[in-house]
């Protein structure tokens, strides 16, 4: 018989096996076919008993997701590895983007711009973010804007950060001083509710853009006139089906 092993494994992931048939490869403990990490530096994940040179794709969903029962709907971003006697699967290859900033290294790769498409879990990845930018405005902190990774959330307060890649995709912005369309413009801030981070957010360049259309000539006026500040939020809030009915 043959095996696969996910070798890094992600110890904030769960992981399925799906075979030819379209058919969730069962093992004895797990969720419905999810199965959980062993291990530490690294974590692992075994499917053992496997039929020799048939082809599997393994999937996986966030650590004890239940909003994903089932590994099947997982299947379209799956991974295929041909089962051989001992084999082990390569590690997936993950994307880092960076907005306004950029990419120092990853792992042993020095790689100075801002997307690189061959990161693997586990590696290290450094960033960079000027002190001040082009518009002349200071670096306030990084944050997620799309993917995750195991203990990194919240507002990055160092330019210069590192962290290490989690099994995901991940887009961290550079959050400047607001450039303004004009200077009697809100201010505009984000904040989620309801949801993880990573899964909502602003790109840097919607924000001048948002903030002139949502201020009104009385804010301006208040800006002006009064010397006030007038500050606009944006709230990223998912709601379950549940509570949407509740609301209706």
């Amino acid at each position: 018989m043959a095996q696969i092993v996910i070798n890094p494994a992600d110890p904030d992931a769960d992981y399925a096996l799906i075979d030819e048939n379209g058919n969730v490869v069962q093992y004895p403990g797990s969720d419905n076919g999810w199965m959980t990490p062993v291990g530490s530096n690294p974590s692992t994940v075994t499917f053992n008993n496997l039929n020799p040179n048939e082809t599997y794709t393994v999937v996986a969903r966030k650590k004890g997701d239940s909003t994903i029962p089932n590994p099947l709907t997982k299947l379209p971003d799956g991974n295929q590895i041909i089962a051989n006697p001992g084999d082990m699967a390569d590690a997936p290859k993950y994307v880092v983007e960076t907005k306004e900033g950029s990419i120092v290294s990853v792992g042993t790769t020095s790689v100075g711009n801002d997307t690189y498409d061959e990161a693997k879990a586990g590696e290290v990845v450094a960033i960079h973010a000027d002190p001040i930018n082009a518009n002349g405005k200071n670096f306030l902190y990084w944050q997620i804007l799309a993917g995750r990774a195991v203990g990194v959330s919240g507002k990055i307060t160092q330019a210069d950060y590192t962290f290490t890649l989690s099994n995901s995709n991940i887009v961290l912005k550079v959050v400047y001083e607001p450039t303004k369309v004009a200077g009697d413009d809100a201010d505009l801030t984000e904040t989620i509710r309801g949801g993880s981070v990573g899964e909502f957010g602003l790109t840097p360049d919607q924000i001048p853009g948002l903030a002139h259309e949502l201020t009104t000539p009385l804010d301006r006026s208040l800006i002006g006139t009064n010397g006030a500040t007038v500050e606009y939020k944006v709230v990223f809030n998912r709601e379950t089906q549940r509570q949407m009915r509740k609301q209706l």
